[in-house]
């Protein structure tokens, strides 16, 4: 990249990757932007947001396998925000331009400016015994030798279960881990903990509604949820259970309820899907589902795109 290029580093809750993790962008822009046209989605917006879902770019041919499916959009909200990003974004670019003129050098400013400066996608599959996490990013900066757009995409996937992760390189196409060729389909089922969420202790209510000591911890619990706010949402027609946000305590995650089965890797309740649908995070990003199933089926090649060919694949083997 062009020394002239400057690093903006901005600390994102858990970027486009799983509830618990947390990711260190390094927004690499030259912040700038050309002449004063509209804002319009750019075609390489159009393109991550119009990319099939994984499912359907594998093909078939594997095991069918019941799984809760959400597509989660998500941008820059917060220090400096998108908006903020997008000012200075321009300005530097009106600079870039400028200076090219007085000195003679061309320019090749753009004509239309992206929604986002820093933008994603994750489709997660997640059955019983596995989940698999894609991302999709799109990041704009400046290029300072023309003035024009920079566009770095980054797509990857992750695989985890009991034996461990498989972390996928999409453009390198390289797969690195617990990579086997089962996709870890024989992975351990989640085992069940005892009671301990609000939702387990109303399940254990429903089923003894004249235990004393239960209808007590229920109605304590209520008003004071553990890690929750007591508030209840309903996206793409799935309640979900508002919570705080465990990497940004002034944002919060709405995670679903429903479902036959808990999804692995989740911190949900034994007794509901735990798939988060909305995040909110005042300190980075934001993301909320464009879709979303629980008990659906999907062709199980959808946890091994790492086996559709032409991937370098290092295989580790399961954790001891």
């Amino acid at each position: 990249m062009n020394k002239s290029c400057y690093v903006t580093r901005t600390a994102t809750a858990g970027m486009f990757g799983l509830l618990a993790s947390q990711t260190l962008l390094a927004l690499y822009v030259c912040l700038a932007l050309a002449s004063p046209s509209a804002n319009a989605t750019t075609e390489a917006e159009n393109t991550r947001a119009n990319t099939p879902m994984p499912h359907e770019k594998l093909g078939a041919g594997g095991t069918m396998v019941k799984a809760h499916f959400t597509r989660l959009d998500g941008y820059l909200e917060g220090r400096p925000d998108n908006a903020a990003q997008m000012v200075e974004l321009k300005a530097q670019t009106q600079k870039c331009v400028r200076q090219h003129q007085e000195t003679g050098r061309p320019t090749n400013p753009p004509h239309a400016w992206p929604d986002f400066v820093l933008s994603g996608r994750t489709d997660r599959y997640s059955a019983a015994n596995r989940t698999i996490e894609y991302k999709h990013g799109l990041t704009y900066g400046l290029n300072q030798s023309d003035c024009s757009l920079l566009e770095i995409v980054s797509a990857s996937a992750r695989l985890t279960s009991s034996l461990g992760s498989c972390d996928i390189d999409l453009l390198k196409k390289t797969a690195v881990g617990v990579c086997d060729t089962q996709a870890h389909a024989n992975a351990r089922l989640r085992s069940r903990a005892p009671a301990s969420g609000l939702a387990d202790v109303e399940e254990a209510l429903r089923k003894a509604p004249d235990n004393p000591g239960l209808t007590a911890l229920a109605a304590v619990m209520r008003q004071h949820p553990p890690g929750g706010t007591g508030e209840r949402k309903t996206i793409l027609g799935l309640e979900c259970e508002v919570r705080k946000n465990p990497l940004d305590p002034e944002g919060t995650i709405c995670i679903s309820r429903g479902g036959s089965f808990t999804a692995f890797g989740s911190n949900g309740a034994m007794n509901q899907s735990a798939m988060m649908l909305e995040m909110t995070s005042i300190a980075g990003i934001k993301l909320h589902a464009v879709a979303a199933k629980l008990d659906t089926m999907v062709d199980g090649v959808v946890f091994a795109p790492y086996l559709a060919g032409g991937f370098a694949v290092t295989n580790r083997g399961p954790r001891k």
